[in-house]
């Protein structure tokens, strides 16, 4: 069971070149593993530490023996007094770029890890449950009313919906059920600046704002307002971003006829609701990438496990 635990867990880790860097205040810089911490111990005759970090070197003859109190393992593990020590960071191993996957011990992180086998189920939960951020990369904004296009007063078709208008630019309030506007008539107004003043239909607009800017529109002519955005996200740790970037696109809707019907007073509630929509569909996609990660890391691993058990 223990080979079988191994196999599950210690693999990836190698297939991502992991490696531990332990930082002391004096400067000194080791790679190699960490096997344990313990804090805050009695006293330990051999070392006359209270405070431990066991840790196997990639390379032993860089080791000052002056910080070491000991070796264990034929030498190959040593043994190091926890006040001496900066930091100790899990980091890929990368000639390129070097990217940080876990702090395992700091100023901060006062962690305590009995064995290696506990600390690789850590590192691996690290590597492979990534946060992602968002890093705006030629990103797009957009944004438009769909009015209802009806047919012409005195018309047979007068009030009936024929098809639809797009006007692109950017919403700037709405506000329902207001007492009558003897300017524009409307209850109901929407105010939109646009992205070309030529593309407004003028026989739907009640009147202007801001210097011929905004114009005014009735809620009852239009379908929907909406905003969308494509970003493309970035795969990171907590500390450097990845490099391989992948697109996401955000539909977040302002206003539809038969659902959201919001009031926004100005464009500052509008940016905050965007943004917050963003950010919940950001988490949701996060969610789903993290499912497809673990996925993507079990099946080799649950084949290579069953191959093992076949051969017992």
């Amino acid at each position: 069971m223990k080979h079988l635990w191994l196999i599950l867990f210690v693999l990836p880790l190698f297939a991502q070149d992991i490696v531990e860097n332990i930082y002391f205040k004096n400067g000194v810089k080791l790679k190699g593993e960490l096997i344990s911490i313990r804090l805050n111990k009695e006293l330990n005759p051999e070392t006359g530490f209270t405070s431990e970090v066991v840790f196997q070197p990639t390379y032993p003859k860089w080791v000052p023996l002056i910080l070491s109190g000991g070796t264990l393992d034929d030498g190959k593990k040593f043994i190091f007094d926890v006040k001496d020590i900066d930091k100790i960071v899990s980091k890929t191993d990368e000639h390129e770029i070097s990217r940080i996957v876990k702090v395992l011990y700091s100023n901060k992180v006062q962690n305590e890890y009995s064995n290696r086998d506990e600390i690789e189920l850590i590192i691996l939960d690290a590597l492979v449950i990534l946060n992602y951020h968002i890093h705006n990369i030629n990103y797009y904004d957009r944004e438009a009313i769909i009015f209802y296009q009806r047919g012409l007063p005195g018309s047979p078709l007068e009030g009936k919906v024929l098809g639809e208008l797009k006007l692109n630019g950017k919403l700037i309030s709405i506000k329902h059920n207001q007492e009558l506007n003897a300017e524009t008539g409307f209850t109901s107004e929407v105010v939109f600046k646009p992205d070309d003043k030529k593309q407004v239909p003028l026989l739907l607009a009640g009147g202007t704002k801001n210097n011929g800017e905004h114009y005014i529109f009735d809620v009852k002519d239009i379908k929907r307002i909406y905003f969308f955005t494509h970003r493309d996200y970035v795969w990171a740790s907590d500390d450097v971003f990845r490099r391989t970037p992948g697109p996401y696109g955000h539909y977040i809707s302002l206003y539809e006829a038969d659902g959201v019907q919001l009031n926004y007073l100005n464009r500052q509630e509008i940016d905050v609701r965007i943004n917050s929509e963003i950010k919940r569909q950001a988490e949701i996609g996060e969610s789903r990438q993290k499912a497809l990660r673990i996925a993507y890391c079990l099946i080799p691993l649950f084949a290579l496990l069953s191959y093992s058990l076949s051969t017992y």
